[in-house]
């Protein structure tokens, strides 16, 4: 069982931290690719802000087909040059999520080399439909460029071929406490509650100061193996140079922001998994972050429906390797 991190559980803390990435071969340099998007029509046939599609993650979006291209704003060889050019895009301009940031490892690009942060302003079902966008938001993001994507078995080659790089960014709304690897050890330790639609609520966070506030929307890159068995509990940050860890709930890893029925929209997150069949949990997300949904989700939290348990998952929550579950 695993410990079930609530946002509500967690207190605000003073301070703040930047991300940090590997600095490879990519755009980095002063200018924002971005121009003022008053007058643009910026409309059209956007697939939702996540990557249900890669084979390293559960579907977060039962429906969705996979993107044959995004529209990026640039590849960015650093996690502070990538925040930056997500802040140059004035707010409410794109639906929520987007602007995305994925590492190149985890976006199956169709024309390497390219190595860093994407910084993807919409994902498209077609190439055309990309092209299409593209040249009439041209106004709004002039230096923008349409990136077709890998599919399939050759998307799921090309993630083994790389170095295994996921970027973890905070979500929208308030700060997010990091804490020490000790603190984080602590907690999971200590804690035997529901996982799983357990009745037993879980206990607050422990009182521990934590080692600083992440401001929204900042990045970070790790990896599967550093994760390790923090997964669907924790993820690595940074605070300042120091490493820290954050609440899996507090970032938008392993996540799809969706419209909802009637209106607004929603982030569906994989929280857990066993024997390869995830957990998921709905809530209402806006710019002030996630929030308990006012109506029923669109499914069931316990229920999936059917071919959407990832062939390829994250690790388990049992363990048992990727999604698997070690037979007694």
């Amino acid at each position: 069982m695993r410990p079930h991190l609530t946002v509500a559980s967690m207190a605000l803390a003073v301070g703040a931290c930047g991300g940090g990435g590997p600095a490879p071969a990519a755009s980095s340099g002063p200018e924002l690719p971005v121009d003022d998007p008053t007058g643009v029509d910026l409309s059209g046939p956007l697939l939702p802000a996540g990557d249900w599609y890669s084979g390293h993650n559960y579907a977060t979006c039962w429906d969705c087909p996979a993107p044959a291209a995004v529209v990026a704003l640039d590849v960015y060889g650093d996690a502070a040059s990538a925040e930056r050019a997500v802040a140059a895009v004035p707010a409410a301009a794109l639906p929520p999520g987007y602007p995305m940031v994925l590492h190149t490892d985890e976006l199956a690009l169709a024309q390497p080399p390219h190595d860093g942060f994407v910084v993807v302003l919409g994902q498209f079902e077609t190439v055309d439909q990309a092209r299409a966008w593209r040249e009439r938001t041209a106004t709004a993001f002039p230096q923008a460029m349409v990136m077709p994507l890998l599919q399939g078995d050759e998307a799921w080659a090309a993630w083994e071929r790389g170095s295994g790089r996921r970027v973890v960014r905070i979500q929208s709304g308030d700060p997010a406490p990091a804490f020490s690897l000790a603190d984080a050890e602590a907690f999971s330790a200590s804690v035997g509650c529901r996982d799983y639609g357990g009745e037993e609520p879980c206990p607050p966070l422990p009182e521990v100061r934590p080692l600083c506030a992440l401001p929204p929307g900042a990045i970070f890159v790790t990896t599967d193996e550093e994760i390790g068995g923090f997964y669907y509990q924790w993820l690595p940050v940074r605070c300042g140079g120091q490493p820290a860890f954050v609440a899996w709930r507090f970032t938008l890893f392993a996540a799809t922001v969706l419209p909802r029925d009637g209106g607004g929209w929603f982030l569906r997150q994989t929280v857990g998994a066993e024997c390869d069949v995830p957990t998921f949990e709905d809530w209402a997300y806006d710019e002030h972050g996630r929030h308990p949904p006012e109506s029923p989700p669109p499914a069931p939290q316990m229920e999936i429906p059917p071919g959407v348990a990832g062939i390829r998952g994250a690790p388990s929550a049992g363990g048992g390797g990727q999604g698997g579950c070690l037979s007694k």
